[in-house]
């Protein structure tokens, strides 16, 4: 199957937190409406550890469209990023990420994790305009942040990161350690020191997998607290144009692998026909806006808005638009 573009059947996820509404919408459902399955796991060979409220041991691995096929038996090696589109109708708890020296000491691993964030669009929630915790103040104190997360004083602790209203179109870049949350009201595209997700409660192992307390604390980065300006310079991306593969093809990247240390994600908007060639890895495809017909091998197969496929290295499909569309191409 690795010739040919490999289209993927439908695969939301049950989270702890509600939402869903804008994404239900997006992918055009009859009545969007929030609920606890707020995330579309894109391409995903990542399981999803949902514990007595997991669906099936297999809950979160992408399959193949029209066969029962995973990507884990399609692909010979693993896909290093998780996509996901995720629709949050409540705040998300504080968290931030290990990067490669923390993962190398406390995990025995060479990778750490970075996040990017895609606004596809907002909404506003009990009057509340939609927006992201980013960061540490500047006066945030190491100290009084260590005894908030143990009282879960929840009040204190949003209060020491900045709040920063976020619109469709922009576009974030998370590095490891650097605390971040998603607060309700974001529908995003997507390439934790609180207890308590809405209503759910988390346990230890939910926070701080296999760190004790006091290592988990040690991966926030007190070291980058700033003004929201220094932290957004820092985290806001803004594509540049990068050489498109016809006139017809307006190419835009927004993350190249020097800076994710994995991954690249480009921005494509065409109309009319073209061929999309990856020689050197596997491409996800997520259509943003419109409709497209891809045709590989005398097959051609339609997508529209809020669909996704892969495309294996080395095969070069085409496409083609009549009116127009935009895609994300992640690249790892």
């Amino acid at each position: 199957m690795l010739d040919r573009p490999i289209f993927f059947s439908p695969n939301r996820v049950w989270r702890c937190y509600r939402g869903g509404l804008l994404l239900d919408a997006f992918t055009g459902a009859s009545t969007p409406a929030d609920s606890h399955f707020p995330e579309e796991w894109i391409a995903s060979t990542t399981r999803a550890q949902n514990g007595l409220n997991q669906s099936r041991p297999d809950e979160g691995i992408s399959f193949a469209r029209g066969c029962s096929l995973s990507l884990l038996s399609i692909l010979p090696e693993p896909l290093p990023v998780l996509c996901k589109f995720l629709d949050s109708a409540e705040r998300l708890p504080i968290q931030c990420h290990p990067d490669r020296e923390f993962a190398k000491i406390h995990y025995k691993s060479n990778v750490g994790k970075a996040e990017s964030w895609f606004i596809l669009g907002t909404r506003e929630i009990s009057c509340e305009k939609p927006y992201i915790l980013m960061g540490f103040t500047e006066d945030a104190d190491p100290a009084g942040f260590r005894e908030a997360v143990k009282k879960q004083d929840i009040e204190t602790l949003t209060k020491m990161l900045h709040r920063v209203e976020v619109k469709t179109g922009d576009a974030f870049f998370i590095p490891g350690r650097l605390p971040h949350a998603i607060g309700p009201g974001v529908f995003m595209l997507e390439v934790q020191p609180e207890r308590f997700i809405g209503d759910t409660r988390l346990s230890d192992t939910d926070m701080w997998g296999p760190l004790d307390v006091e290592t988990g604390l040690d991966c926030f980065d007190f070291s980058g607290r700033a003004y929201v300006s220094r932290i957004l310079d820092r985290v806001r991306l803004t594509p540049y144009p990068i050489d498109s593969p016809s006139p017809s093809v307006f190419n835009e990247r927004f993350i190249d692998r020097d800076q994710s240390g994995s991954f690249i994600v480009d921005r494509f908007a065409f109309a009319g026909a073209f061929n999309l060639t990856c020689l050197d890895a596997h491409s996800i495809v997520v259509v943003v806006s419109g409709a497209a017909t891809v045709g590989c091998g005398g097959e051609t197969f339609s997508i529209r808005q809020g669909g996704c496929f892969l495309i294996p290295r080395s095969s070069s499909p085409e496409f083609y638009s009549e009116k127009g569309s935009v895609c994300f191409r992640i690249s790892a």
